[in-house]
């Protein structure tokens, strides 16, 4: 974390991902571009296709509103055409599930013929947000979080999610990449230190509670603690397992569940 950046048990974190390289070319070569023409971001900002396709554009899953813009640039073509429109909606949906931009552009060539036409056809790459799984009291110059990266077969391709497979696969240990905090008001341990709390944490919803606990633990709040933790499989999934049993040895954690 930078100097002055602050957060609170049940804040999240925003980041900033970029696209897979591999998938930037190969949507490179179903536009049948190099990547290295010129474009104006969001901005107005020039940079190169390539960048504006790995730094700025969502060439990920497939969105219906893509779809249609995509088919605006080709109104000739029939198999574009019977999915454009309110009364060609579930059928548009059926062709968007699974597929990524790539699929579109490999099944439907030569549509887009400048480059530039891109930023009205896909939304812009967003950043993804997640939930702190740390205690400032307990890390003070850093956020913890709890990622799965994302990987699926579909349409005959091999899928990865964005921020996901940034995180957990390309990112080198120690690499910097942009993030910023994110207050949620709503998700807060309560004022009186020593109320009772449950925590219901399915799957990798263990994050926040484990953020609430440290948080307990570091500043010596006397309220009991109950947590559910339901993952899957003891042997693969008990994430934060020793820490955990930890905290329920010592009485930070009073009551402790496994689905």
């Amino acid at each position: 974390l930078d100097e002055g950046m602050t957060y609170t048990p049940g804040d999240a974190v925003g980041i900033l991902p970029e696209n897979r390289p591999e998938a930037v070319a190969e949507v490179l070569a179903a536009l049948r571009f190099k990547g290295d023409e010129r474009v104006l971001d969001h901005y107005k900002v020039e940079i190169s296709l390539d960048e504006a396709l790995r730094t700025r554009l969502g060439i990920g899953k497939l969105a219906r509103g893509s779809l249609n813009q995509y088919a605006k640039l080709a109104p000739e073509i029939e198999g574009l055409k019977v999915m454009v429109g309110p009364e060609h909606k579930a059928r548009a949906e059926e062709y968007c599930w699974g597929r990524e931009f790539v699929d579109l552009a490999t099944e439907f060539p030569g549509v887009v013929k400048d480059p530039q036409e891109l930023f009205h056809v896909l939304q812009r790459l967003t950043p993804r947000m997640y939930s702190i799984a740390s205690s400032q009291a307990m890390h003070e110059d850093n956020v913890q979080t709890t990622v799965r990266v994302v990987r699926y077969e579909a349409h005959g391709r091999h899928r990865q999610g964005v921020a996901s497979g940034h995180l957990g696969e390309r990112a080198d240990v120690g690499a910097t990449m942009p993030i910023f905090l994110h207050a949620n008001g709503n998700f807060r341990l309560p004022e009186d230190t020593s109320a009772p709390v449950i925590m219901i944490g399915p799957g990798t919803g263990i994050a926040p509670f484990r953020s609430f606990l440290e948080e307990r633990q570091a500043t010596g709040q006397s309220g009991d603690n109950w947590l559910f933790f339901g993952e899957q499989r003891e042997a693969l999934d008990f994430l934060y397992k020793d820490q955990l049993l930890g905290m329920h040895k010592d009485g930070v954690l009073t009551h402790l569940d496994t689905a």
